[in-house]
Parts: structure tokens; C-alpha cells; sequence
């Protein structure tokens, strides 16, 4: 369908009507195996976002708490930095994503912007505690 500025020119199609086409499905463009690998949807775990940088380590962030390590393996060479109060869990199953660019490695579990907020939340209110007391 042509705006009236574009006239009945050249690349307008009279007949075609853009509502009768509808957005095309991101599933569409997945391949059936594609669609069939998803992670399944977890629930009863903590929102987490966490970084790895190849082999020079990363950080996972959870709104109660940061995990930092060094080097590629993680387990047992990580720290573990509270933010404030007990651990909280997923009440709502949630798919784990990944994503990778490089050498930089990306997984999330929940949205990662409200992750990112919920920790700042948690981190001012510590500090707000420790100025206050």
C-alpha cells in the first residue's frame, strides 16, 4: 500500500493490501531442530547475569550477591561479595539464555536489566545501613 506523497508510481502494488500481511513469526525463520533445542523453563533458582571474559575469568551478578573468579575454571576459585538479604528465588519458570561474541560469554536467567536493578536495589540499601548505623 502507497502513501499519498508516493504517488501511484513505480513499486506501488494497488492490489496488495499491507493488512492482509501479517508479521512474520520469529519461528518461522527457526528450523524445526532449532525450535526443539530450547532450554526448558526453570523455576525455584535466583535471577542471575553473569559475564565470562575467556580465560581471564568473570562475574556472576544475582540481586543478593556477586560471584567473581579469575581464570577459566570457576568452582572453588570464585569470591562471593552479599548484597544485603537472603537469596529470593524464581517463582515464575523462566528460560536460562546464552549468548557469545568472542571471547565474551553471556547467560542470564530472568531478565537481565531487572537483575542489574534488583542488585542495585540491595547493594544502596547495605550501604544506606552501614552510613545510617
Amino acid at each position: 500500500m502507497c502513501s499519498p506523497e508516493e504517488g501511484e508510481g513505480e513499486g506501488c502494488d494497488e492490489g496488495e493490501d499491507a493488512r492482509t500481511h501479517g508479521p512474520q513469526a520469529i519461528l518461522e525463520a527457526m528450523t524445526e531442530e532449532q525450535r526443539e533445542q530450547k532450554p526448558a523453563r526453570v523455576s525455584g533458582f535466583e535471577r542471575s547475569f553473569e559475564v565470562r571474559v575467556g580465560g581471564l575469568g568473570g562475574f556472576e551478578l544475582r540481586p543478593t550477591r556477586v560471584f567473581v573468579w579469575a581464570g577459566d575454571e570457576r568452582n572453588g576459585n570464585e569470591r562471593i561479595l552479599p548484597l544485603g538479604s537472603a537469596p529470593r528465588s524464581l517463582t515464575i519458570p523462566r528460560r536460562p539464555r546464552e549468548r557469545q561474541a568472542g571471547a565474551l560469554e553471556l547467560r542470564t536467567l530472568g531478565n537481565p536489566l531487572l537483575t542489574i536493578a534488583l542488585a542495585g536495589v540491595h547493594a544502596a540499601r547495605t550501604l544506606r545501613r552501614r552510613v545510617t548505623s
